[in-house]
This record gives C-alpha cells, structure tokens and sequence, in this order.
C-alpha cells in the first residue's frame, strides 16, 4: 500500500513540472520571405497569411477565419516625404507619427472617421536592431442619423507598429496593425510582436 501511496505522489508531483514544459514548448513557426522588399519574418503556423498583391499587404487570419492583422509597406510616400523634408533629423520619427492615421481614416455617406491622436507610443529597437515605434490610436467616429443629427464616439485601436527597414538609398517602413478600428486582443498583440522582432532584412 506504501509503495502505491508513493507512486500517486510521484506522479502528482511530477505534474505541474510536466505541464509547465508544455506550456514553455516552442510553437511551431513558419516564416514568410518577401522577395520585392527582401526582408522575411516568422510568424506561428496557426494563422494563415494570405499575399495581396504588392506592396507588401499581407492579411492574417486565425482558425476561425476572421482577420486579425494587416502590413503593408510604405516606400514611395516615405521617400516623397523624405525629399520634401527641410530637416532631415528624426525622419522615421516624424513621418511615423504622421503617417500613423492612415490606418484610420474612413468616409461614408452618413459620416466619417478619424485618428484624433496617438494616446500612447513606444519608441524601441526590434530583436533584429530595426528602429520601431508602437501607437495605441484615438480613433473618433461621426456619424449622422437620419435627423441629421450628429453622434461622435471616441474609441481606442491598435497597437500599430512602424518599423524602419530602409536600406542605403531604399527608405521603406512595414506598416503592421489590426483591421480598421480594433483594438487587438492579446493573442493578436503577440503575434504583432513576434513578427516585428523576428523580421530580418536580406541581401537584395
């Protein structure tokens, strides 16, 4: 009977040590190479990523098929705005945090909305050394009954992420954020971070 006793021990001790080396096991990675832009990133295989054309757009959907995050590449807006420039001190800077609202705006018949502000940002370097800034966004949204009467609400979406991968001569930023509107949950947070800090820039 001891010797029972100690075997249902054993094992009850070894239980939480089983399953935190589950919880800590890698998951299993793919990686997506953009030969346009010659950079790549990895990203976990339970997401599917669906190529749009070019430009670097990209959607991302998880197991239930909805669209949990977007990229695309800003390279010639980035350049235009880097020639117009008087300063040329803290471009990726200045042209994030102005470039940021795009992933906002939206016009319709009974309204529109807008970026009315970054309420949070985060200024970092990713795990491969690209420069990144992280924005929570203030997103108001106007929209007209039919009374012509006027509702505003003011909502948070993100987090959006820049990351400068520009090259000698090649400016570009991947643009990478939740669809139009959202704010992403945690998994999708996650997933954000994980391509950002496993991006990494190939010979073109």
């Amino acid at each position: 009977m001891k010797t029972a006793n100690y075997l249902v021990w054993g094992v009850m001790a070894l239980l939480p040590v089983v399953a935190a080396l589950a919880k800590e096991s890698p998951e299993k990675m793919k990686q997506h190479v953009d030969a346009e832009y010659d950079f790549t990133f990895e990203y976990p295989a339970n997401y599917r990523l669906k190529v749009l054309g070019k430009g670097g757009y990209l959607d991302f959907r998880d197991e239930q098929n909805r669209l949990v995050l977007q990229t695309s590449v800003e390279d010639d807006i980035f350049k235009h705005f880097i020639e117009e420039s008087r300063s040329k001190k803290n471009l990726f800077h200045r042209f994030a945090r102005q470039r940021i609202g795009v992933i906002c705006s939206a016009d319709g018949p009974d309204g529109t909305v807008y970026c009315s502000g970054i309420k949070q940002e985060r200024t970092f370097t990713s795990n491969s050394g690209c420069p990144a800034l992280e924005f929570l966004l203030e997103m108001t949204s106007e929209h007209y009954g039919e009374d012509g009467k006027k509702t505003v609400e003011i909502t948070t979406v993100g987090p959006c992420y820049m990351v400068d991968l520009s090259r000698k001569d090649a400016p570009m930023i991947l643009l990478v954020h939740p669809p139009h509107g959202e704010l992403a949950a945690k998994d999708v947070r996650e997933l954000e971070l994980q391509i950002v800090n496993s991006i990494r820039l190939t010979p073109p």
